[in-house]
């Protein structure tokens, strides 16, 4: 201890005083480093027993914030550590944080709070400005900026489809940071140009030429690499400028003897036909070339066989070599001779009919014809009973020069004349002209002309 002593006197400056409190501070130290835990406990220990300590202000606003105490609450308690009610109840207001300005900005332009002030503790812009870490100066700039310009997408859509000016653009899209350069880009890449199939119908009417590329050049090649096709499939797309007859017109050219049924194979091939069908096609059209001769043909071969200039063999063979089965010119035989039949027994029919309208043969006889004939005897009755209806219908009356003969020669009176050519449809004054003009004179009790008088009509 001696040489302990010793040593810090040599330190000190052989100051005895200096070494004194040197030691008294050490050993301060080093018994109250011993005693810590034991004055710890007992500290605990007294608290426990007595649990007085106030909860400090600023958490006692928070939980007035948050509603676990009540004002008055968190007053009482503030006023434990020395803060009076006014002094808390400010503390209360400068505690927390308003939403985000951009938050507060959006639910104004939606109606939820108020553009102007409302007073301390009522929602509103100026509010949140005032209880955030914003400074007030930047109230009326943050006022101001309440409405959003149109994104910059919208505004270069709403240039390139004329619906605002390059310059309102311009300004637009500086709102959101683009330079006029970058505009321009974004102007030029905006829309899309016509389809390649549109771009080759203008290359073949020549308003567009095929080749050349720039920001303003309006060619097919250009209109492909402004589309969101891959540039590399440029110069495929230039086919679509060679246009194809379709599957309908190439058929209608081979029909018409225009186009070979090689050319015509090879542009079904083009128009995407497989061949197993194609074939189908090209024959058709081949075989549509010669239909209008071969049905041409037919019917001269049919003709000649009514007309029995040949015969039933010959008929045979010369539909045959037309390409018809022997079943099939059979069957064209036998409809030609039923219709010769058909017409035949038309023209007997009719001429009984006649004879029998006239009177000049009875309705047995009639009946015996048609069976003759190879009429059915209840259909030949129907007929008879068809005619026999029409007989009775037929009744004959005076024309008008009958009924005028009859007056001149007195055979029925100049009344009774005018009666008889209005029932036939004459006016009265037009019956007694027509009997006037056969006496040569004007005869008694002239009626009254007709109001309407002669028909000018067309």
């Amino acid at each position: 201890m001696a040489s302990l002593v010793g040593g810090l006197g040599g330190l000190l400056g052989g100051s005895a005083a200096l070494t004194q409190i040197f030691l008294y501070n050490l050993v301060q130290q080093l018994i109250s480093a011993s005693l810590a835990p034991y004055l710890t406990q007992a500290t605990v220990d007294v608290q426990s027993a007595n649990p007085v300590v106030p909860l400090p202000p600023p958490d006692l606003a928070e939980m007035v914030l948050k509603t676990i105490l009540t004002p008055g609450a968190g007053a009482e308690e503030a006023a434990k550590s020395g803060e009076n009610a006014e002094r808390f109840a400010n503390r209360v207001l400068n505690t927390g944080e308003p939403p985000g300005i951009e938050m507060v900005l959006n639910w104004a332009r939606r109606g939820f709070v108020p553009w102007g002030d409302a007073g301390p503790g009522v929602p509103s812009v100026p509010e949140a400005v005032r209880t955030s870490r914003i400074r007030s100066d930047w109230l009326e700039t943050i006022l101001a900026s309440q409405w959003l310009p149109i994104t910059a997408a919208d505004a270069v859509n709403a240039w390139v489809r004329g619906q605002i000016p390059e310059a309102q653009a311009l300004q637009l899209l500086s709102y959101s940071g683009y330079q006029p350069d970058m505009a321009q880009i974004l102007y030029n890449t905006t829309g899309r140009p016509p389809a390649p199939g549109e771009l080759s119908t203008f290359v073949r009417r020549g308003v567009i030429p095929l080749h050349g590329t720039g920001s303003g050049a309006l060619t097919f090649e250009q209109g492909i690499i402004e589309g969101d096709l891959k540039d590399k499939w440029e110069g495929v797309f230039e086919n679509l400028v060679v246009a194809y007859p379709g599957v309908f017109e190439i058929l209608q050219m081979q029909k018409e003897g225009g186009l070979p049924a090689s050319a015509a194979a090879e542009l079904y091939a083009i128009a995407g036909i497989l061949p197993e069908y194609s074939k189908y096609l090209v024959a058709a059209g081949s075989g549509a070339t010669v239909a209008a001769a071969k049905n041409l043909t037919e019917t001269l071969v049919l003709k000649l066989y009514a007309d029995q200039i040949i015969s039933v063999a010959q008929t045979t063979s010369m539909l045959e070599a037309l390409g018809y089965s022997s079943t099939q010119a059979e069957y064209l035989i036998d409809l030609q001779d039923l219709d010769a039949t058909v017409k035949a027994l038309s023209s007997a029919v009719s001429k009984v009919r006649a004879l029998f309208l006239a009177n000049k043969i009875p309705a047995s006889e009639a009946q015996t014809a048609l069976a003759e004939f190879g009429v059915a005897a209840d259909v030949a009755q129907n007929l008879i009973g068809v005619w026999t209806a029409e007989q009775a219908m037929e009744v004959k009356t005076l024309t008008a020069a009958e009924i005028t003969d009859a007056v001149y020669y007195g055979v029925i009176s100049q009344s009774d004349g005018m009666g008889y050519l209005q029932h036939l449809g004459y006016q009265p004054f037009d019956a007694w002209v027509l009997i006037s003009n056969k006496l040569k004179a004007p005869q008694p009790n002239p009626p009254a002309p007709t109001a309407a008088g002669p028909n000018t009509a067309i």
